[in-house]
């Protein structure tokens, strides 16, 4: 089940609440300090015969927690901490709280990265399965912003590759680096009145990304498809339809289905928790896919 922590809530208060081992709770969550957790944070509580993966605990994003150590994270997302200072570009001396952090094994040499999508966009463009779109160019675009700005110069090379989908995720990939760079912002303002709907949209969601980032933070979102955003991570849950373009604002990343429903290829089903910029409404986003997250 979920339970939302409460005003006075301790760990062990929770554990004996619902009879539940604290140390299940811990390994079900991301705890770095059992002592302290923050009030309103989404908890999965373990129950029998139902088994999840680890909330908040997968990839590509998580919310940095009070009382968080670059130590703690590395052991919780499997990496190490010079592997998480690079990727965020941190102070190796402190973890802002309330940061948005890469998690993934997202690193990789920035020629092979360019070489392989331009090879393959140019081989296979039309005949692409979904595991290649997914795994080759989903993936890819973490690695992007995993780089930073060294991405930029081979970014803006791929974006006019002859393949939309190497230009799409080109696209995504600036708008998942966020930086507001000038020859940026003036590449992809070419691309929104491209024939293809798809490119046009993604180069508008970008550069709203990118002022979202500049004037707020990185926590600040595009939705990219049309979804519906439910009252808890639960498809039966009250919910609404929110149209691509929407501005949210994470809370919380990856938080598994308590009641284990499944995506289309049999994988627990990941939600991710959002605000809605303009009207303060939380929610949560079902994944897609291979449980892909749909925001840039």
């Amino acid at each position: 089940m979920l339970y939302y922590v409460r005003r006075f809530d301790t760990l062990q208060r929770i554990s004996n609440r619902f009879n539940v081992p604290s140390e299940a709770i811990i390994k079900a969550n991301v705890i770095c300090d059992p002592n302290y957790i923050t009030v309103n944070t989404p908890l999965i509580i373990p129950e029998p015969n139902i088994s999840l993966p680890k909330s908040q605990g997968q990839p590509p994003y998580y919310i940095v927690q009070f009382r968080d150590t670059f130590l703690c994270l590395s052991k919780e997302f499997k990496t190490t901490v010079n592997n998480l200072i690079y990727m965020n570009r941190l102070n190796p001396n402190m973890i802002p709280t309330g940061y948005e952090i890469l998690i993934g094994d997202y690193l990789q040499n920035p020629d092979e990265l360019s070489k392989l999508w331009e090879d393959t966009g140019n081989s296979k463009c039309d005949e692409l399965s979904p595991d290649q779109v997914y795994n080759i160019y989903y993936n890819g675009s973490f690695t992007w912003e995993a780089l930073g700005r060294q991405s930029i110069p081979y970014l803006m090379r791929l974006i006019n590759n002859p393949c939309d989908i190497v230009k799409y995720y080109s696209i995504v990939s600036l708008g998942r680096i966020g930086s507001n760079n000038n020859k940026v912002i003036g590449e992809l303002t070419k691309f929104i009145d491209y024939e293809n709907e798809l490119i046009s949209n993604a180069a508008r969601w970008t550069l709203l990304r990118i002022s979202l980032v500049r004037d707020h933070s990185k926590r600040m979102h595009v939705t990219t498809v049309e979804n519906r955003i439910y009252d808890s991570p639960d498809l039966n849950s009250n919910s609404f339809t929110v149209p691509a373009g929407s501005q949210v604002m994470s809370l919380n990343w990856s938080i598994p289905s308590p009641t284990n429903e499944k995506n289309i290829f049999g994988e627990t089903l990941l939600y991710d928790r959002v605000r809605f910029f303009t009207t303060g409404q939380d929610g949560y986003l079902p994944r897609l896919g291979f449980n892909e997250i749909n925001v840039i």
